[in-house]
């Protein structure tokens, strides 16, 4: 059999290739400092979009808190949480949230300001706020505000009146 001779062009490129492969080969997966520095800055980027998408799509419910001067009733917070209806008034309210394309409301915070005891219950008077998501995931704020009274017995919750703090609303970006 005849042996057969490359041209010079596909020699250069063959002697090129392997030489690639044998510098691959003495140094497998080791990256220069900037490329360390690049992968890191994606992987960050990547778990801050993921983390904003899991804030955005999590319905946070009610959530109560107690301002530092008052002493919540024991169970308040619990029972109240656990309720998962939002008062008619409240809604109405916050209606101005339904045509909102900027954000959407995620849950309401309530924060207890003041507790009067009362016979065999004890009333109990919260600050209440819609906690607010936008399209993006960052939390919005807004001025508008409602003061509810409830009456609180160890078997029951009720609501006895709603009134509104402030009239209009301010919708605050973050």
């Amino acid at each position: 059999m005849k042996a057969m001779s490359l041209p010079p062009l596909a020699a250069l490129l063959l002697a090129h290739c392997s030489l690639g492969w044998a510098e691959q080969e003495i140094r497998p997966n080791r990256l220069s400092t900037a490329e360390k520095r690049a992968a890191a800055v994606r992987k960050l980027e990547y778990d801050t979009e993921a983390a904003r998408i899991r804030h955005a799509n999590k319905v946070f419910g009610t959530r109560v808190f107690s301002s530092p001067k008052v002493t919540t009733p024991e169970g308040f917070a619990a029972r109240l949480s656990s309720l998962n209806q939002v008062p008619p008034d409240r809604l109405a309210y916050y209606s101005w949230l339904n045509d909102s394309k900027k954000v959407k409301c995620n849950g309401w915070n309530l924060t207890v300001v003041d507790v009067q005891p009362r016979d065999g219950s004890v009333l109990v008077k919260v600050i209440v706020g819609p906690e607010l998501i936008g399209i993006n995931g960052d939390s919005y704020y807004t001025s508008a505000s409602l003061e509810e009274i409830y009456e609180h017995t160890s078997s029951n919750i009720r609501l006895i009146e709603t009134k509104p703090l402030t009239f209009g609303h301010i919708l605050i970006d973050p």
